[in-house]
C-alpha cells in the first residue's frame, strides 16, 4: 500500500473500509448489529495500536493466488494447485509506511501516552520505575507498552518485542512533537468533520455514538484530541517528506530500461477443465466413466454449461472451470496437457485429484510489458522510494536533536555508560567485588563535587554502593526515594533532573547507570 499526499479526503474513512452490510443479512437488525460491531473496532483502533506490517497469509490448500498482471487473470480456488505462484520479489514495505499508515490513519500508540483512561494511577507525579522512556522530557509509560504488547494476539507476540513497540512509539512521539514545533494544528472544523464522517460511515445516531464511547471507555474530548494529533501528523508528513517530490518522464524511462526484468510476463496458458474426483466414495473406474460420458456430450459450444453442471472443482465450476497460469503452478499432468494442446482442443488427463477434461482456450508467450502499460506503477514506485529517503533523513534529524532516554535497555556498566537502568524490583543483579580500601578515592570524588543519586529499592544502586565497600561512607549519596512513599521521587532529585537510577552528576553533567571505578576515575581525575 502506497501512502499518497492526503489533503481533502477523510482520514477516518481510511481507518477501516466503509461498513458494508452482509448480502445475506436476514434483517435490518442483523445489518445494524454488524455496523455496531465494526464501529466498536474503529474506536478500539483509536485506543490501541498493533504494529503495522504486511504478513503473508498462510497458504491454503487448494487455493491459487494469481500474480498481479496488466492482463486479465482469473482468480479462483483450484484442486489442481501444485504450489503457490512465485512472484518476483518486490521491495519490502519499509518502516516509513508503517509509520505513515499509523500517522495518517490513526496515532493509536499516542492515545496511551496522552490519555490514560481509568488507569487507576494516583495524581502524584509518576515515578521513574513507571517510565519506559522519555522523549524530550515527555514520558512513555511501561504500563502502556505492556498494554499494547498484551493486546497483540499470541502469534504477533512471537514476532514483536516490547522494545520494538517502544521504539516505534518513540518515533511516533517525535513526529507529534515536531508537528507542534511547526505550529501545525487541526482546526475544530476539521475535527468535527471527521466525527461526522465517522458517524455516517458507521450509520450511528448520536445516541449510538455516545453509547459506543462509553462502552469503549473513552470520552468525546479524548477522541477529539486523538483525531487532532492524527491530523497534525498527516499535515506534517505532507509538509515534509511528501513535499516537492517531482518525477519526470525521463526518471520513469530510466527506471524501466534499467529494470526490465520487473516487467516481464511469463509464458502462460488459459484453460478450462471439468474435474471428477477420485475419493473414498468414488472409484477410479467410476470417475473415468463419468468424465468419459461428459466428454461424449461435449460440442463446440457447451463446455461452460457442462463445467457448471458436473465439475467437482467448486472453486472454478461457476466460472466455467477456467484458469490462467504459468509453468510450475499446477500439478505436472495438468500443466503438460494444457500447454501441449492446440487452441480449443480437449483432452482427458488423470492427476492425483481425479480425472480432468481440459480445453485449451489461449496461450501467451513470455513478454515484456510496454512502458506505457507500467508507467504509472513506476511513477508510484519512484515516489515511494523518494518519500522513504526523505522520511529516513527527516526522522534521523528528529532523533539527532532530541533527548531520548530509553530505560528498557539495560546496559552493562562501562566507562561511558549512557543508558540508565530502571528496576522493577524483580531483576537479579550480581553484586561486584569491592576493590579493597578506597577511602582516598571516595574522598577525592567528594572533593571533585561528584554526587551519586539512587533509590533504596534499586538493586543497581546497591551494586554501586557495594563496589566501594566500607569506603562508600565517603561518597556523597542522595536518596531519591521518598521516605513515606518510596515510589515517589524526592524534591531534591526532581530538581536535579534525575530520570533514572543510579545516576552520577559530575561537573554538572549526568552519567546514568552503574559506573565502574575506572570510569569514575577518568571522569573526575581521581586516582584509585
Amino acid at each position: 500500500m502506497a501512502i499518497e499526499n492526503q489533503t481533502e479526503d477523510s482520514n477516518i474513512d481510511q481507518i477501516n473500509n466503509l461498513i458494508k452490510t452482509e448480502e445475506n443479512a436476514e434483517s435490518k437488525d442483523q445489518a445494524r448489529h454488524i455496523e455496531q460491531k465494526h464501529a466498536e473496532k474503529q474506536i478500539n483502533n483509536y485506543k490501541k495500536s498493533v504494529p503495522k506490517q504486511a504478513f503473508k497469509q498462510p497458504i491454503k490448500h487448494n487455493v491459487v493466488e494469481k500474480p498481479k498482471s496488466h492482463k486479465h487473470v482469473h482468480r479462483h480456488k483450484t484442486l489442481v494447485l501444485k504450489k503457490p505462484y512465485k512472484q518476483k520479489s518486490q521491495e519490502k514495505k519499509s518502516y516509513i509506511w508503517i509509520l505513515a499508515i499509523l500517522a495518517i490513519i490513526v496515532i493509536a500508540v499516542v492515545a496511551f501516552l496522552l490519555f490514560k483512561v481509568n488507569t487507576g494511577k494516583p495524581d502524584a507525579k509518576p515515578t521513574i520505575s513507571e517510565v519506559a522512556a522519555t522523549v524530550n522530557g515527555e514520558p512513555i509509560y511501561l504500563a502502556d507498552i505492556d498494554a499494547q504488547y498484551n493486546s497483540l494476539n499470541p502469534m504477533l507476540q512471537q514476532i514483536y518485542t516490547k522494545e520494538q513497540i517502544l521504539n516505534q512509539t518513540i518515533d511516533e512521539l517525535l513526529l507529534i512533537q515536531e508537528a507542534k514545533n511547526q505550529n501545525i494544528k487541526a482546526s475544530d472544523t476539521e475535527i468535527e468533520q471527521e466525527l461526522r464522517n465517522f458517524k455516517q460511515q458507521n450509520a450511528l445516531t448520536d445516541q449510538d455514538f455516545n453509547d459506543l464511547l462509553e462502552k469503549q471507555n473513552i470520552t468525546l474530548t479524548q477522541l477529539k484530541a486523538l483525531i487532532s494529533k492524527r491530523l497534525q501528523i498527516k499535515d506534517l508528513l505532507n509538509a515534509t517528506i511528501f513535499k516537492n517530490i517531482n518525477i519526470s518522464d525521463s526518471d520513469i524511462e530510466n527506471y524501466y530500461f534499467n529494470n526490465k526484468d520487473q516487467f516481464s510476463t511469463p509464458e502462460a496458458v488459459t484453460a478450462s477443465h471439468i474435474l471428477i474426483m477420485i475419493n473414498d466414495t468414488q472409484t477410479d473406474d467410476n470417475a473415468f466413466k463419468l468424465i468419459s460420458d461428459i466428454n461424449n456430450k461435449l460440442d463446440d459450444t457447451n463446455f461452460c454449461e457442462l463445467a457448471k453442471q458436473y465439475s467437482e472443482d467448486l472453486g472454478s465450476k461457476n466460472t466455467c472451470g477456467t484458469y490462467t497460469f504459468g509453468k510450475g503452478e499446477m500439478v505436472q499432468e495438468f500443466e503438460d496437457a494444457s500447454f501441449s494442446l492446440a487452441i480449443n482442443a480437449t483432452k482427458i488427463v488423470k492427476t492425483q485429484y481425479g480425472y480432468h477434461l481440459i480445453k485449451k482456450l489461449a496461450y501467451n508467450k513470455a513478454d515484456i510489458l510496454p512502458l506505457e502499460d507500467v508507467a504509472s506503477d513506476i511513477r508510484q514506485k519512484i515516489y515511494d522510494a523518494t518519500a522513504q529517503k526523505n522520511f529516513d533523513v527527516f526522522l534521523n534529524e528528529l532523533r539527532a536533536k532530541a533527548k531520548i532516554v530509553n530505560y528498557m535497555i539495560e546496559s552493562p556498566a562501562a566507562e561511558t555508560n549512557t543508558a540508565a537502568t530502571i528496576d522493577s524490583g524483580d531483576s537479579v543483579v550480581n553484586p561486584p567485588e569491592p576493590r579493597g580500601n578506597l577511602d582516598e578515592f571516595a574522598q577525592c570524588l567528594t572533593e571533585k563535587g561528584a554526587k551519586f543519586y539512587g533509590a533504596t529499592w534499586c538493586p543497581h544502586c546497591t551494586n554501586q554502593k557495594e563496589l566501594f565497600g566500607d569506603s562508600f561512607k565517603y561518597v556523597v549519596y542522595v536518596e531519591c526515594a521518598d521516605k513515606d512513599n518510596p515510589q515517589v521521587q524526592t524534591p531534591e532529585c526532581e530538581a536535579a533532573g534525575i530520570s533514572g537510577y543510579p545516576t552520577w552528576i559530575i561537573n554538572d553533567k549526568q552519567y546514568p547507570g552503574e559506573q565502574t571505578l575506572e570510569g569514575l576515575a577518568k571522569l573526575t581525575g581521581c586516582e584509585q
